[in-house]
Order: C-alpha cells, then structure tokens, then sequence
C-alpha cells in the first residue's frame, strides 16, 4: 500500500490554504474597487458662539486634551457641548 507521508499532506494543505486566501483577497479588493466605501457625512454648521473652547477647573487647559474631548462628544453626540471639564483623583468613582 502506497500512503502519502504526513509531512507531504501538511505541506499540500498548507499551500491550499494560501492559494485560496490569496483568491479571496483578490476577490474582496475587486469588490472593494467596484464598491467604493461612502463619504463621511459632513457635521451641520455651527453658530459662531458654539466654538467657545471649554475650560479646565482652576484655569489651566490643554488645548489638545480639550479638542480631542470635544471631538469626542460630538461624535458620541452631535449638537452637544462641553462647558466644563473636571480631572479626577485617585480613588473617586
């Protein structure tokens, strides 16, 4: 009897298992070119009184931590606005 060694068969499955996932990430970037991802929407117009920047109890801010809070929370919700930002200590829940 004529049996193929393991090493033989790991080496074949191996070599499908790359030829089908080359297959089908060429298939997924034709679909992709075909199918092209939509624009994000683009946010309302704000009122020039909604840019005010929001401050940081006792007067220090950070200008990128602050942009990157409001971005945040205009994201999670739109229209809302930050007035306040508080930083808390170790141990408070």
């Amino acid at each position: 009897m004529n049996e193929t060694p393991l090493w033989m068969m790991s080496i074949n499955a191996f070599l499908a298992v790359i030829v089908l996932l080359s297959v089908l990430g060429g298939v997924l970037r034709a679909i992709t070119a075909l199918f092209p991802a939509a624009d994000a929407p683009v946010p309302p117009a704000r009122a020039e009184d909604d840019r005010t920047p929001a401050l940081r109890s006792g007067g220090a801010t950070d200008p990128f931590v602050l942009t990157a809070i409001q971005i945040a929370v205009q994201r999670a919700h739109p229209g809302a606005q930050v007035r306040d930002v508080r930083e808390r200590t170790e141990g408070a829940s």
